[in-house]
């Protein structure tokens, strides 16, 4: 014989359960939710570009979201710059810094580390006075400064 106080205890017991499956799902998806939040937000995060020399320093206005922050990216934004002696032509510099790999593993962490929000070209004197900094106002800020680090 079935005993119908023990159905009515296990239907208790069913709906216990299924509440709080319904209650781990909710906080899991509020969880994810928070994190795809914070995800974006950080993709969306603008970089600065800055060029450093000893002496001098150059800072793009122009500052491309992290989620498109490539290798491409920042010499096409560089070589926006226009370079000296060469009236109306951009694009044809030389940074040897850019070829190195520390410049890969700096552009790497400010991809995939939320803190930063600078990547820093490290120049020579000569190399930062290929560009024509006369007629670079629209397109960064020029400051002087430090030793280059």
């Amino acid at each position: 014989m079935i005993d119908l106080s023990d159905l009515s205890n296990l239907s208790n017991y069913i709906t216990l359960a299924t509440g709080f499956t319904s209650l781990c799902a909710g906080v899991f998806s509020c969880l994810n939710w928070m994190n795809a939040r914070n995800q974006l937000k950080l993709e969306n995060e603008k970089i600065s570009i800055e060029l450093q020399s000893p002496g001098k320093h150059l800072t793009l206005l122009a500052q491309p979201r992290r989620k498109f922050l490539s290798r491409a990216e920042v010499r096409g934004l560089v070589g926006g710059l226009p370079i000296r002696g060469q009236q109306g032509l951009r694009g044809d510099y030389q940074i040897n810094y850019m070829n190195h790999p520390h410049y890969y593993e700096e552009l790497e962490r400010v991809q995939t580390d939320g803190s930063i929000s600078k990547i820093v070209i490290k120049c020579s004197r000569e190399e930062i006075e290929q560009f024509d900094t006369g007629s670079v106002g629209d397109l960064c800020v020029i400051s002087g400064g430090g030793d280059g680090e």
